[in-house]
């Protein structure tokens, strides 16, 4: 597991490889808990929404699942309508 990071003024640039980021990332998503009146109850399925790296975490799901859509593209025969959704896809603003 590595870690890298590098200082640039009185911000800190951190750099994790891939076995770090998994890591990183099933321990955050495995150990979220939420209170209901007097119990505490572990999250076991989905995303958790209330903790800080919730928009950083939509943002990759989102980002693959538009390359995913967009690859299509590079595939298969499409139809002509399959197609046309997707040329008409590329000229949206992201």
């Amino acid at each position: 597991m590595a870690f890298n990071g590098t200082q640039k003024g009185r911000h800190v640039r951190r750099f994790f490889d891939a076995a770090a980021f998994d890591v990183i990332f099933t321990s955050l998503v495995s150990s979220t808990f939420v209170r209901f009146g007097p119990c505490r109850v572990r999250q076991i399925c989905g995303i958790p929404m209330g903790i800080s790296a919730a928009p950083f975490i939509a943002h990759l799901f989102l980002g693959w699942y538009e390359f995913e859509f967009l690859a299509q593209m590079h595939g298969p025969a499409l139809t002509a309508p399959a197609r046309n959704v997707l040329a008409a896809f590329g000229y949206t603003n992201r």
